[in-house]
């Protein structure tokens, strides 16, 4: 051909490319990459500290990061030993550096949570989770590293795990009429340290009473940070006034979402975008069909985020 008849070809070609691409579309995922760290923590050296079921756990939260599209190379676990207050905190940093725009992010916990007084960091109550070595990793440093990764990506993060003052774990010590004695709350029985402090019962939260899983504070900050560039759902296994507990079967709340996962029925209005909420909705019914009350699932953050996409039914 002429060099204007080689021209023209190319531009065609080039014409019939670009429409192609705009009749299919690649996939909205395709725009990022999938990322997930999962941690679990259920043999804290003592049997009165350690937690039954945690290695279904971690069974199950590789299932939920394999339904959220997370690939097995950008997956990493870590668990017990592995989770010192170093360890933790290294492999939060780690993530975040790995973490573009654009992409996702899903975070797993399960383990002890814990109270403490929290005067020297100016609040009343401090709280956070309690590594392997008998630390907390604070809740400032996960409200940090959640804002940081919400800026760039969607963030979705399930916490199994619960934050008790002494007074609030003392309602969970023993089991109610006829529910299973087998069951244990996911709060810390013991002191712990922190940045600046020591063990010691002067760490303890007595004045705090109440389990928490996050809160106001959390939104707060994650909105503040954000400032609408990214989208974070932060999934509590129980609401303020209750405790997370554990089984030989798995952690309740954990058992349930991963279930609703799989849920057809979890997509509620059928529109085959399975929101947080419609999970949240699935996995509440899942424990209380159990007959297992006190424990409520709670969301913080954006409860409409779409965390699965299906073929409409």
């Amino acid at each position: 051909l002429a060099p204007f008849g080689q021209r023209a070809l190319r531009v065609v070609a080039g014409a019939a490319l670009a429409w192609a691409a705009c009749l299919n579309p690649p996939p909205a995922q395709a725009a990022g990459q999938h990322h997930g760290l999962l941690m679990w923590i259920g043999q804290y050296g003592s049997a009165e500290r350690n937690l039954p079921g945690i290695a279904l756990d971690a069974e199950r939260a590789r299932l939920m990061a394999s339904a959220l599209g997370v690939p097995d190379s950008l997956r990493r676990e870590l668990s017990d030993e592995q989770l010192t207050l170093r360890g933790m905190a290294d492999a939060l940093e780690s993530l975040e550096r790995r973490v573009a725009p654009g992409d996702r992010v899903f975070i797993y916990f399960s383990g002890h949570g814990k109270q403490i007084d929290g005067g020297r960091f100016g609040a009343r109550c401090s709280e956070g989770l309690v590594t392997r070595d008998g630390a907390l990793y604070l809740d400032v440093a996960i409200e940090y590293t959640l804002q940081r990764l919400a800026t760039k990506a969607t963030v979705v993060m399930m916490n199994d795990s619960c934050h008790s003052g002494g007074a609030a774990t003392k309602r969970y010590a023993a089991p109610l009429a006829g529910e299973p004695d087998d069951e244990v709350p996911k709060a810390y029985p013991g002191p712990v340290s922190a940045v600046g402090g020591r063990k010691g019962s002067g760490d303890e939260a007595g004045g705090c009473g109440a389990a928490v899983n996050k809160g106001v504070d959390l939104a707060r900050g994650l909105s503040a940070a954000t400032q609408g560039t990214g989208r974070w759902l932060y999934i509590a296994a129980a609401r303020a006034d209750e405790a997370a507990f554990a089984t030989p079967r798995g952690s309740r709340a954990t058992q349930a979402w991963q279930a609703c996962l799989n849920s057809p029925e979890a997509d509620a209005d059928r529109d085959g975008h399975v929101s947080g909420e419609e999970l949240r909705a699935c996995a509440q019914r899942q424990i209380d069909a159990a007959g297992r009350g006190r424990q409520t699932i709670t969301l913080l953050g954006d409860a409409g985020l779409p965390v699965l996409v299906r073929p409409r039914r």
